[in-house]
Order: structure tokens, then C-alpha cells, then sequence
């Protein structure tokens, strides 16, 4: 089995240090670059409309959906 590591960065203020190694620009496009890589759709495994949101937050809360996160579509 092979071992998934998530990588999270919040992509907004950075560091005074670690300003001038990257643009915001390029922040976002490594950010996007990562998620766009297919080993995270495992973990996406739920969806739905904002609108339906309230009728499906029972099933997010109580665990009635699958999976780690759910994906809701604005």
C-alpha cells in the first residue's frame, strides 16, 4: 500500500521570509497543480448543490455519506 500525504497551504498571507521565493500567483498555481492530482478523488467520494445543502446535512453529519469529504457545487 502506498502512503497519501495531504499537503495544505493557505494560499493568502505568507511569511515575510518566504514572500520573495514565490508570487501569489504561483502559490495558487502549485496549490491547483496539487489537488488536480487523481489520488485526491478517492477522498471525494459526495455531492451535492448548495441548494440541497440543508436537506443533506444530516446525512454529512451523521455519517450517512461516504468518504472524508463531501463536495458541495456552488
Amino acid at each position: 500500500a502506498r502512503r497519501l500525504t495531504i499537503r495544505a497551504s493557505q494560499v493568502g498571507r505568507v511569511a515575510a521570509a518566504r514572500r520573495t521565493r514565490r508570487t501569489t500567483n504561483d502559490r495558487l498555481a502549485l496549490a491547483l497543480a496539487e489537488l488536480a492530482d487523481p489520488a485526491y478523488d478517492v477522498l471525494l467520494t459526495g455531492s451535492c448543490p448548495f441548494e440541497e445543502l440543508p436537506d443533506r446535512m444530516d446525512d454529512i453529519a451523521t455519517g450517512r455519506c461516504p468518504g472524508l469529504a463531501h463536495v458541495v457545487t456552488y
